[in-house]
């Protein structure tokens, strides 16, 4: 089952998270949530995950997959 947290506790979660992840090496500068955009066709109540890299990047691919295990195993 889905656990369901406020948009606010989801965005301390990520920034305590990312704090952690920084605190060997300084990965992230930003990490922030904005609504999912569709055009201003129809509003949702879906966020996206914003992250900015203070690093080089050498795989976008290596790099999203990293941050996504990071995600799904500190928030669940």
């Amino acid at each position: 089952m889905v656990e369901t947290i406020s948009l606010e506790d989801l965005a301390k979660k990520l920034k305590n998270l990312f704090c952690a992840e920084n605190k060997a090496n300084r990965k992230y500068s930003e990490v922030w949530l904005s609504d999912v955009d569709f055009g201003g066709l129809y509003e949702t109540d879906k966020v996206v995950v914003n992250v900015k890299a203070e690093h080089e990047i050498e795989s976008c691919n290596e790099e999203i997959k990293y941050i996504v295990t990071v995600l799904f195993k500190q928030l669940s």
